[in-house]
């Protein structure tokens, strides 16, 4: 799900400093992210890790790194963040300059690789000016709006994410995906407990 945001709330762009070919790996090698896709640290191995497994992610971050004016950044929430509404969200904003600038939040959960896969997904439809608005009026490429939060769906997201899921079994490593639920749990009590004092 995707929800398109003003442009007028103003965000830090990183300076992207590396070359963004290489930024991915020849295939057997390691996986990294490319540098313009920081991701939170609890999500960050789980996410390479993912990478690793899935052409589909790896094929969508080669195009995210060759994008010099596109930043994604990848971030954790609870689950219930969302309220029942969306299972990750994206917020997107393209700046009149150029820059645009994507925040995705996802749960940690067993269907990460597919939820991630549908948000980059969102992203290269960015990347390559996709006008979901047009689109969702228009009835065309499977776009669709949703009438309560204004979110744009398309069918090719949808596509990415559930390749994603069978490259990589469904998902993430239950044992990962415990570990990082156990590190975000403990990382938020310690935070909550620093900004009460």
């Amino acid at each position: 799900m995707v929800t398109l945001a003003s442009p007028a709330v103003g965000l830090y762009l990183h300076a992207i400093t590396r070359d963004p070919s290489s930024a991915l790996q020849a295939a057997g090698g390691p996986f990294e992210l490319p540098s313009n896709v920081p991701v939170s640290a609890p999500l960050r191995q789980v996410t390479i890790d993912l990478l690793a497994r899935s052409r589909t992610l790896r094929e969508q971050c080669a195009k995210i790194a060759a994008a010099r004016q596109v930043q994604v950044i990848i971030d954790t929430v609870a689950p219930s963040a969302f309220g029942g509404q969306m299972r990750a969200r994206s917020t997107a904003r393209r700046y009149e300059s150029g820059p645009l600038i994507v925040i995705i939040e996802l749960p940690v959960s067993s269907d990460l690789a597919e939820l991630l896969a549908h948000e980059l997904e969102h992203v290269t439809e960015f990347i390559e000016q996709v006008d979901l608005p047009a689109m969702a009026r228009e009835g065309r490429g499977g776009v669709t709006q949703r009438k309560r939060d204004g979110a744009f769906e398309s069918q090719r997201a949808i596509a990415a994410g559930r390749a994603a899921a069978d490259e990589t079994d469904g998902g993430a490593d239950p044992v990962a995906v415990a570990v990082v639920h156990a590190f975000s749990t403990g990382a938020r009590a310690a935070w909550r407990t620093i900004t009460n004092h």
